[in-house]
């Protein structure tokens, strides 16, 4: 978890590119590090 709690990929704020972010989040869901959730609007 990050240190001031759960975040949303749009919060997340990397000097990379997405297309690398978005891969490394990827291989961490796959990886059972990270979790996907759903929230309703």
């Amino acid at each position: 978890m990050h240190l001031e709690g759960s975040r949303v990929c749009g919060q997340l704020d990397y000097p990379i590119a997405k297309s690398t972010l978005s891969h490394h989040l990827k291989v961490l869901r796959e990886s059972g590090v990270m979790a996907r959730t759903a929230t309703l609007r």
